[in-house]
């Protein structure tokens, strides 16, 4: 468990563990993580295709074939259907227990050969899951080690006895931090580990910011302030720091437009966004490349940090919001159908102040939750449904809903007084 605040470096822990374990051999390993307010069943099914998909193709059936060659076991016909359907690009039926199933039937494939590593990054986001997957493996005694990295707010549970919390450093290993980095003098690396604050994100990036504002010079064999610098000019914060790429990187309003769109962008998403916004979009993207505020990863454009995300998300004008949101559910809409999206479209299309098409893409969203068996996100967007409903017949379909869950739960007073409420919307 690797708890601790934004921007102390739990992701890039993470990341270099596994990154080791690999080029030396120690374990198979697999990655994942979880964005907050999204589908939990998705972090299951990006670990499960990053397992499986080691060589073999890009198409789902090569890359289960080439797993299944690799890894065999007595149950190779059933999990091959079961990876086909977790994997399925559409919302194909599955019972509310197969991602658990599938993902710990594939470690324990993985683990029969070598132990296994896995990052389950953002768990507390995973609303349970990942501590569900956690007690599946214990349970199925397979070898592997699991790598959690948890937001401040919550721990998950993490036993104090396995939690490696990463906490905010001290002035003096923040300026150890800073001279590891970069050969700078004392003053300088009190200076850089004074503005950081402890945050060693904010450390790296003052770091990498006065190295390409050509701050400092070599100095006696170390890199000092340039003499003509004023020391008070050092980016205040960690979204100063950001403003400042930002501006010289020379992107603008079309890059915040794309960060407001969602976290990972895939491409056919940006590509519709680009038909939206034209060369100015593809522009700013090219510029924030190479500025490396953004990298493509796994098929998705991915934001250095999840802060600059929202630093780019702050600049938009209030004015523009509205058209940037409908903008960005018609761009997602292409992913209907291949991924569970339309709660994201809904959000948007809500954000854009059409209520009524948002409440029709949070009830597709509700269907994607009962078809995958999802019963606690169901239940969510039922609730955000009637809490948007202008209509009776949203706020009807939404009751209807929230009546289904409570029969699942076998709450049978929760499901009438539902019903009662589904049925008197209907009648007007």
């Amino acid at each position: 468990f690797v708890p601790g605040p934004s921007g102390a470096g739990k992701t890039r822990l993470a990341r270099d563990a596994m990154e080791r374990a690999h080029q030396v051999g120690l374990a198979h390993t697999a990655w994942t993580s979880w964005r907050r307010g999204g589908p939990e069943i998705e972090g299951l099914r990006r670990l499960v295709a990053h397992a499986v998909s080691a060589g073999g193709g890009r198409s789902t059936t090569r890359v289960i074939d080439f797993f299944l060659a690799r890894f065999p076991g007595l149950d190779d016909a059933r999990l091959r259907t079961e990876l086909s359907l977790f994997l399925a690009p559409g919302d194909a039926l599955t019972d509310a227990d197969l991602g658990l199933r599938v993902t710990t039937a594939v470690l324990g494939r993985l683990a029969s050969e070598r132990a296994a590593v896995i990052a389950l990054d953002e768990a507390d986001a995973s609303g349970g899951v990942a501590s569900a997957l956690i007690r599946r493996l214990r349970e199925s005694a397979i070898p592997c080690a699991v790598l959690l990295t948890l937001g401040d707010a919550d721990d998950d549970g993490a036993p104090p006895d396995l939690a490696l919390r990463l906490e905010t450093l001290d002035d003096a290993a923040s300026a150890r931090l800073v001279r590891g980095l970069l050969d700078v003098d004392d003053a300088l690396a009190t200076m850089v580990a004074a503005r950081a604050d402890g945050n060693p994100l904010v450390a790296t990036q003052l770091v990498e910011e006065l190295i390409e504002d050509d701050a400092i010079a070599r100095v006696g064999g170390r890199y000092a302030l340039r003499t003509e610098r004023d020391p008070a000019a050092l980016p205040a914060d960690l979204d100063a720091i950001w403003a400042r790429r930002v501006a010289r990187a020379g992107v603008g309003l079309d890059l915040a437009a794309f960060a407001l769109t969602r976290a990972r962008v895939d491409e056919d998403v940006a590509e519709r966004l680009v038909r939206a916004r034209g060369e100015g979009l593809v522009t700013d993207l090219r510029r924030a490349e190479r500025a490396g505020l953004l990298s493509m990863r796994d098929g998705a454009f991915e934001w250095v940090h999840a802060s600059l995300r929202e630093h780019l998300i702050a600049r938009v004008p209030g004015a523009e919001r509205a058209a940037l949101h409908r903008e960005a559910a018609d761009a997602l809409e292409v992913r209907a159908g291949a991924e569970d999206v339309q709660a994201e479209r809904a959000a948007h299309l809500h954000g854009a102040g059409a209520v009524d098409a948002a409440c029709e893409a949070m009830i597709e969203a509700c269907a994607w939750s009962s078809r995958r068996g999802e019963e606690a996100e169901r239940e969510r967007r039922a609730e955000r449904l009637l809490s948007w409903a202008r209509t009776d017949a949203h706020r009807a379909r939404a009751h209807a809903e929230l009546a289904h869950v409570a029969v699942g739960a076998r709450d049978l007073e929760r499901a009438e007084a539902h019903l009662a409420e589904a049925r008197a919307c209907a009648a007007g």
